[in-house]
Protein backbone atom coordinates (compact mmCIF):
# COMPACT_ATOMS: atom_id res chain seq x y z
CA UNK A 1 0.00 0.00 0.00
CA UNK A 2 1.24 3.09 -0.71
CA UNK A 3 1.73 5.65 2.36
CA UNK A 4 1.75 8.71 0.89
CA UNK A 5 -1.55 8.25 -1.06
CA UNK A 6 -3.20 7.13 2.09
CA UNK A 7 -1.47 10.21 4.58
CA UNK A 8 -2.88 12.69 1.49
CA UNK A 9 -6.28 11.08 2.22
CA UNK A 10 -6.85 11.31 5.67
CA UNK A 11 -5.71 15.05 5.11
CA UNK A 12 -7.43 16.01 2.54
CA UNK A 13 -11.38 13.88 3.03
CA UNK A 14 -11.70 16.37 6.62
CA UNK A 15 -10.94 19.13 4.50
CA UNK A 16 -13.20 17.94 1.71
CA UNK A 17 -15.97 17.25 4.21
CA UNK A 18 -15.48 20.62 5.84
CA UNK A 19 -16.34 22.34 2.89
CA UNK A 20 -19.12 20.09 1.44
CA UNK A 21 -20.89 21.14 4.71
CA UNK A 22 -20.35 24.31 5.09
CA UNK A 23 -19.30 25.69 1.81
CA UNK A 24 -22.04 27.67 -0.24
CA UNK A 25 -23.33 26.35 -3.61
CA UNK A 26 -21.27 28.11 -5.48
CA UNK A 27 -18.37 27.16 -3.95
CA UNK A 28 -18.88 24.19 -3.38
CA UNK A 29 -19.79 23.33 -7.55
CA UNK A 30 -16.42 24.82 -7.84
CA UNK A 31 -14.73 22.19 -5.63
CA UNK A 32 -16.29 19.40 -7.40
CA UNK A 33 -15.39 20.52 -10.91
CA UNK A 34 -11.68 20.82 -9.56
CA UNK A 35 -11.99 17.58 -7.82
CA UNK A 36 -13.58 16.40 -11.16
CA UNK A 37 -10.33 17.61 -13.24
CA UNK A 38 -8.25 16.10 -11.37
CA UNK A 39 -9.69 13.16 -11.10
CA UNK A 40 -10.00 12.49 -15.47
CA UNK A 41 -6.30 13.69 -15.45
CA UNK A 42 -6.09 10.34 -13.29
CA UNK A 43 -7.69 8.86 -15.83
CA UNK A 44 -6.09 9.62 -19.28
CA UNK A 45 -2.91 9.19 -17.49
CA UNK A 46 -3.83 5.08 -16.73
CA UNK A 47 -4.93 4.94 -20.58
CA UNK A 48 -1.55 6.65 -21.27
CA UNK A 49 0.81 4.75 -19.70
CA UNK A 50 -0.95 1.72 -21.13
CA UNK A 51 -1.46 2.75 -24.54
CA UNK A 52 -4.73 1.10 -24.87
CA UNK A 53 -6.64 3.80 -26.25
CA UNK A 54 -6.55 7.54 -26.98
CA UNK A 55 -9.82 9.22 -25.51
CA UNK A 56 -10.48 13.08 -26.53
CA UNK A 57 -9.08 14.79 -23.84
CA UNK A 58 -10.17 18.25 -24.45
CA UNK A 59 -13.96 17.47 -24.28
CA UNK A 60 -13.54 15.23 -20.78
CA UNK A 61 -11.49 17.87 -19.54
CA UNK A 62 -14.21 20.68 -20.92
CA UNK A 63 -17.04 18.06 -19.39
CA UNK A 64 -15.52 18.24 -15.71
CA UNK A 65 -14.75 21.98 -15.65
CA UNK A 66 -18.84 22.29 -17.05
CA UNK A 67 -19.99 21.29 -13.25
CA UNK A 68 -19.14 24.13 -12.32
CA UNK A 69 -21.69 26.56 -14.06
CA UNK A 70 -24.59 23.30 -13.27
CA UNK A 71 -26.72 26.40 -10.86
CA UNK A 72 -26.16 29.09 -12.95
CA UNK A 73 -26.74 27.71 -16.59
CA UNK A 74 -30.41 26.43 -15.57
CA UNK A 75 -31.53 29.99 -14.58
CA UNK A 76 -29.69 31.96 -17.75
CA UNK A 77 -31.84 29.21 -19.66
CA UNK A 78 -35.36 29.05 -18.45
CA UNK A 79 -37.54 30.01 -21.13
CA UNK A 80 -40.54 28.38 -20.19
CA UNK A 81 -41.09 31.51 -17.26
CA UNK A 82 -38.94 34.13 -18.67
CA UNK A 83 -41.65 36.50 -19.77
CA UNK A 84 -39.35 38.21 -22.40
CA UNK A 85 -40.63 35.39 -24.50
CA UNK A 86 -43.27 36.57 -27.36
CA UNK A 87 -45.53 33.33 -27.94
CA UNK A 88 -46.93 32.45 -30.95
Amino acid sequence: MNVKRVVSGLVLFPMVAILLIFGNQYIVDIAISAIAILSIHEFYKAFRTGNKANPVNWLGYIAAGMISLIHILPRALDFKNNRNIVAN
